[in-house]
């Protein structure tokens, strides 16, 4: 590489002090340059690219999550049931695929639980009525 001259050195050395002399603008709260710093557009932008890595990330983990060990465990899991453990108000519906078995017997994905409801109970909670001849899952 070729070295530069004196003059030339000498001019980079003015330049650089004519620019230390102006500092840029800084932005009011941070101390920041202002162009450093985020519009508010980048920073929701930022803000979903993060939230959608994080989303496949827990997305990745629940697929990988293994079956508990215990029965307690299977109690109020966010994945899996058994279907001993429904209470009297839920019922498997669709019965959908076994995942797994746990002591001989059947595991069911928790997306496959429904919660039942009295009329009254469809009236008070969803403010809907139950279509007239329809018939009850369980009795």
């Amino acid at each position: 590489a070729a070295a530069a001259s004196p003059a030339t050195a000498a001019a980079g050395t003015a330049a650089g002090t004519a620019a230390a002399a102006s500092p840029a603008p800084l932005a009011a709260s941070s101390g920041r340059p202002a162009a450093a710093m985020p519009t508010a557009a980048a920073a929701a932008s930022a803000q979903e690219r993060m939230d959608a890595y994080e989303a496949a990330e827990l997305s990745t983990a629940e697929l990988t999550e293994p079956l508990p060990t215990s029965l307690a465990g299977f109690r109020r899991h966010r994945l899996y049931c058994l279907e001993s453990q429904l209470t009297s108000t839920q019922v498997l519906r669709p019965r959908g695929p076994v995942v797994g078995r746990f002591r001989g017997e059947a595991v069911f994905p928790r997306s496959c639980v429904q919660e039942l409801r009295t009329e009254r109970g469809w009236l008070r909670a969803e403010g809907r009525r139950v279509a007239p001849g329809a018939e009850p899952v369980r009795t």
